[in-house]
This record gives C-alpha cells, sequence and structure tokens, in this order.
C-alpha cells in the first residue's frame, strides 16, 4: 500500500509532488513487516516561514537536513533509517563545507550517498533525496 507523507515541520511542496511516498506491507521475514520511504528532494526552506534560506551555506545545509529528518519522524523513522542519500550542490566546491554539516547528522551511522554538481531549482544551492528502510 502507499501512502503520501505529509508534515508541517517540513516545507509544504511548492509543485505537483509529495513530501514524501511510504510504501508499507513489505515482508521482510515471516515475523516482520518493512516499510520503504521515498523523500523527495528537500531544500533550505524554513517550514515556519515558508522562505528560503540565503547566504550562510552551512545553514543551509543544516535546514535542509532538519527538513529530511521531520519527514521521516512523521512516520515514526530517524536518519538511522536512511539507506541511500543523493546530494545536489550548485558548486561543488562547498563540498567540505556540506560535507561537515552533514557529518553533524551521520556520525556513527553512514548511508550510502551520491553528491553531484547540479542546479536545484529556484536558485537554491542544495537539494537533498533520500531513500529509508523501516522494520516494524
Amino acid at each position: 500500500m502507499m501512502k503520501v507523507v505529509f508534515t508541517e515541520k517540513a516545507p509544504a511542496p511548492v509543485g505537483p509532488y509529495s513530501q514524501g511516498i511510504l510504501i508499507e506491507g513489505i515482508k521482510c521475514s515471516q515475523d516482520t513487516d518493512c516499510k520503504l520511504l521515498f523523500i523527495s528532494g528537500m531544500v533550505p526552506i524554513d517550514p515556519a516561514t515558508g522562505k528560503g534560506i540565503s547566504g550562510n551555506f552551512e545553514e543551509q545545509v543544516r535546514r535542509v537536513m532538519l527538513n529530511l529528518r521531520s519527514v521521516l519522524e512523521e512516520i515514526g523513522g530517524d536518519l538511522k533509517n536512511v539507506v541511500k542519500v543523493t546530494v545536489f550542490l550548485s558548486d561543488i566546491t562547498k563540498f567540505d563545507s556540506f560535507n561537515k554539516v552533514y557529518g553533524e547528522f551521520f556520525k556513527d551511522y553512514k548511508p550510502a550517498r551520491s553528491v553531484v554538481e547540479a542546479k536545484p531549482p529556484r536558485g537554491f544551492e542544495i537539494e537533498i533525496e533520500a531513500v529509508a528502510f523501516i522494520t516494524q
């Protein structure tokens, strides 16, 4: 069963997409059900104001990670459930700054990850999408 995920603790979608799509009812084993969560690309928008964060790049990364975590928490997950992250940076020379903040959120557990230089929407400097696997 597929379900749209929405939380007011992350930015509302600004187009025809969902914050996340949850797939439930996956059998991990005979006794365990699992879920897959596909999280749309999160950008540095403050959900309280609906406005984008500009300026300090590390604060932009932090806001994106908080938005991502909020979607996970909405379905009872957390960052340790993330299995794959794709990061889009408008300027790959900011990779070290990105990695520093990203490491604050993924300390001991580190999901698979790709980082590419691309142009995130609306002139943002960063966008992150993720896939999470949750056992019940």
